[in-house]
């Protein structure tokens, strides 16, 4: 006993040592809301095939989406074989034959299992629950929509279970429309009947940490052991409470940092890969990354440099510590600390602060704030990057360092309202190998 308390006497209460996440985590969080089962318009055959081979360039490995028709089955097998896309698949008795203003059909769950496991189990990374079907109560007078939907869900998880072609893939709870409290607690608790929680988070112009806190306890309320998953994020460029194209890039790759630093949430997917209608004809569905003439808005730009930077294709290892301090002006600057199995450091700082004004409709430009990284430990060389590529003649340059330091002892950031990744490179034969964590690098 005398050893252990010496033991633990021995680490300073102030120690800056951090202990990394995977950089492999932080990419394999990240998904992309589609359409897989629409046919008109862009989503036609040849649309199809820009929209997924654009899915795969700009780094996501998942797919939500509805697979129920013979068409959708094939883009999906298709695109599993042609870039190793896995898909978290909605199980919804009304996307049948699109008849939403229909009751769940818990008798259908056969007929639907049967169908998206033509998918191949391979390419099936989770099942989801019905769309916001707490909506029917508003929409359609539907009172009894919570207990049709408890037991569409119970049913469906039975099913999923008692199938060994499918039983190991998770069954993500389904999602609640506009995140009504009283709406979660009409659901109720939903576990043993599902393996992850839930949440469609939209901030309405708004930056993306706003309320995020309670709306994740909201969500838990349905799935309090289980860790959430986000399968609608975004924001839209034009309508009600849109953001400009210059937020919409800023803000995109800050909301998956936001959801990465707390430890409920699991996978986010971001709503959607593309306008499915021209702004003009539907300027409220402008939610694209791509436009709806498949040009790249600056948000797709900077979620794939973003990808890019921090990929890494190997997640089995035990990733390390950095011992480091960050001081200076730190209000409102949010950061984590990832590594890469070739022992590369990246440190993910932000500002989370707002970088659109709602209510007068224009950018706003903060100030960034002065910090002081600085290396209790010998560094080799540090690169930093802006991402997001806004301003640059060719956005793909985001992954281009805009600053070097070779054997810095601190490096003098300046930390905006988008991200800046810094890339740090332990000398040679620096022990960096795994440490207990003294204090989460996050918020």
């Amino acid at each position: 006993m005398a050893l252990a308390v010496l033991v633990v006497l021995a680490q300073p209460v102030d120690a800056k040592v951090v202990q990394a996440r995977k950089a492999y985590d932080f990419v394999d969080s990240l998904g992309v809301v589609t359409h897989i089962n629409r046919r008109k318009g862009v989503l036609d055959d040849r649309g199809w095939s820009t929209i997924s081979d654009a899915i795969a360039e700009a780094g996501f490995r998942y797919v939500r989406t509805t697979v129920i028709n013979d068409a959708a089955i094939v883009r999906a097998r298709k695109m599993h074989a042609k870039h190793g896309t896995r898909f978290n698949l909605r199980i919804d008795s009304r996307a049948i034959e699109g008849k939403y203003h229909e009751s769940l059909d818990p008798a259908a769950i056969d007929d639907l299992i049967g169908r998206v496991k033509r998918v191949g189990a391979n390419a099936i990374l989770s099942f989801e629950g019905p769309n916001e079907y707490n909506s029917q109560r508003k929409k359609l007078g539907n009172r009894d929509w919570a207990d049709q939907l408890r037991t569409f869900t119970q049913r469906l998880y039975k099913r999923i279970k008692e199938d060994p072609e499918i039983a190991d893939k998770p069954l993500i709870a389904p999602s609640i429309w506009r995140r009504r409290p009283r709406d979660y607690k009409a659901l109720g608790d939903l576990t043993g009947h599902v393996d992850r929680g839930c949440l469609h988070n939209y901030t309405g112009g708004r930056l993306p940490s706003y309320d995020l806190d309670q709306r994740i306890r909201d969500a838990k309320i349905l799935t309090p052991n289980y860790p959430i998953w986000v399968t609608e994020y975004g924001f839209r460029t034009a309508a009600k409470y849109a953001v400009s194209e210059a937020a919409k890039a800023k803000y995109l790759p800050r909301f998956a940092a936001e959801f990465f630093i707390r430890p409920d949430v699991e996978r986010v997917f971001n709503y959607q890969i593309i306008d499915e209608w021209p702004i003009a004809k539907k300027p409220d569905k402008a939610w694209g990354l791509l436009r709806n003439d498949f040009s790249k808005r600056p948000s797709f730009h900077a979620m794939k440099n973003t990808i890019a930077l921090l990929d890494d294709k190997d997640g089995d290892f035990a990733p390390g510590s950095l011992d480091y301090d960050l001081g200076g002006d730190l209000k409102d600057v949010h950061s984590f600390l990832v590594q890469k199995k070739n022992g590369v450091f990246y440190l993910v700082l932000w500002q989370e602060v707002e970088s659109w004004d709602r209510e007068a409709r224009k950018d706003l430009h903060p100030t960034p704030r002065s910090v002081k990284l600085t290396f209790n430990t010998a560094v080799a060389k540090v690169r930093t990057y802006l991402p997001t590529g806004l301003g640059l003649a060719d956005p793909g340059d985001g992954t281009r360092p805009v600053a070097i330091h070779v054997n810095p002892v601190a490096v003098p950031i300046d930390v905006p309202d988008e991200l800046l990744i810094v890339e740090i490179l332990p000398a040679p034969d620096t022990p960096v190998g795994p440490a207990a964590p003294v204090g989460p690098a996050a918020r």
